[in-house]
């Protein structure tokens, strides 16, 4: 077994952010295979939701100390990973006061003087993630960069360029790029938390017709989804369009449409974000994923089919590798442009893609049997053991570089 670092400005409690969701049930999942892990992370995060549930971790685990203090590192332990939290005054990363670094990096040197450090996990670009890397490879430890989104290629990050190894959630993102890296890659399957509730059981002969989407930035499909919305305010269906503002990103998506709130169509229900799963698919017949870019591995995916909810996306990035087995679910992406580096739609019909929604929601009996084959098959991957042993094989190899 191995000892494992994760340290990172951006916090690990930020449910709005895919990464940090993703990271967390990766180090609990290693723990729980016999590893010690150590996190160090601040509280910045990409939305307001994620930062204040960063800022409510690190006010409980202070309540358990024997004395209050109002900054620094407060230090617990949760579900076996050992946990170094620093309370940052702001959510946004680029407002990382100076002596909020100095604690991140001085508890970093901390658990490396004190801990025989074996695994280095990182992500991101900010200088001071690119210092706690390079103490990390000063000490001859195993660096691993976690890459999931397009964001990175042809930048000169000095992380991804260096680091030991590069973990990713599929195979479409490995390919991205294996031609511009030297690392080692590896692929993660995607660690899923299991519904605690059940799906709703509609006692009444009518489905429930409601639509997911979550995210509403251009380059996530906002567009897209108000096309798709528009469609069947025109045609007088009785569906309706659930919008996660998750990131609470909607205003300025509205702002770069040249729109308001108002000229949405009137099927759509803007909501806010969740932090439990089990809450945000409640009552959904239906997610949406139309990305215009890169998707690598959205868990969106897989947090659906375990709960047999048909997912409807469009064929970017890592998509089609999850959905696999229902590519009738799956549609060619619009032509897109840019205006002043916003991302548009051009020269595309939701016919197409609104007939198969039209298809899935027309019968209550074709939706349940539908619904019963994608949990089938989600139960049949048995991720969760194909995600262990992924893991398993991972420490293995990393134990080997290292004796080496």
């Amino acid at each position: 077994m191995a000892n494992f670092l994760y340290a990172n400005t951006h916090s690990i409690f930020d449910y709005t952010n895919g990464i940090s969701k993703s990271i967390k049930l990766i180090l609990e999942n290693l723990v729980k295979l016999g590893n010690s892990v150590y996190v160090i992370t601040g509280c910045t995060s990409f939305s307001e939701e994620g930062f204040n549930e960063s800022i409510k971790a690190w006010d409980q685990a202070n309540k358990q100390q024997f004395m209050y203090q109002k900054s620094g590192s407060i230090r617990f332990n949760q579900n076996g990973v050992n946990y170094s939290l620093i309370r940052t005054k702001f959510g946004p990363s680029l407002k990382l006061q100076i002596w909020e670094q100095e604690y991140i990096y001085r508890e970093v040197i901390r658990i490396l003087d004190t801990k025989e450090i074996e695994v280095c996990i990182c992500w991101g670009s900010h200088l001071l993630e690119e210092s706690i890397f390079k103490e990390a490879e000063h000490r001859k430890i195993n660096t691993c960069y976690y890459l999931t989104n397009p964001n990175m290629k042809g930048k000169d990050n000095y992380l991804l360029k260096n680091a030991n190894h590069i973990w990713t959630d599929s195979q479409a993102t490995k390919k991205l790029y294996e031609d511009d890296l030297k690392s080692n890659f590896m692929v993660i399957p995607k660690f899923i938390e299991e519904p605690k509730e059940k799906m709703e059981e509609i006692k009444s002969s009518f489905l429930i017709k409601k639509c997911l989407f979550v995210n509403p930035t251009l380059y996530k499909g906002f567009e897209a989804f108000i096309e798709i919305s528009n469609y069947f305010t025109k045609t007088k269906n009785d569906i309706r369009f659930i919008c996660v503002d998750s990131r609470s990103q909607l205003k300025k998506s509205l702002t770069d449409l040249k729109i308001t709130l108002n000229q949405l169509p009137s099927n759509i229900d803007i909501k806010a974000a969740t932090k439990h799963t089990d809450k945000l698919f409640r009552g959904i017949s239906i997610l949406l994923l139309p990305s215009l870019w890169h998707e690598s591995g959205s868990r969106l995916i897989y947090e659906a089919y375990s709960r047999g909810i048909p997912v409807i996306a469009f064929n970017t990035g890592g998509t089609s590798e999850m959905m696999n087995h229902f590519k009738e679910d799956i549609f060619s992406p619009p032509n897109i442009k840019l205006e002043n580096g916003i991302i548009r739609v051009i020269n595309w019909s939701p016919d197409s893609l609104c007939k198969r929604i039209q298809d899935l929601l027309k019968d209550k009996d074709l939706y349940d049997q539908y619904s019963k084959k994608i949990k089938k098959n989600y139960d049949d991957l048995n991720l969760a053991s194909k995600c262990d042993q992924a893991l398993k094989e991972i420490t293995n190899l990393l134990i080997k570089n290292n004796q080496e």
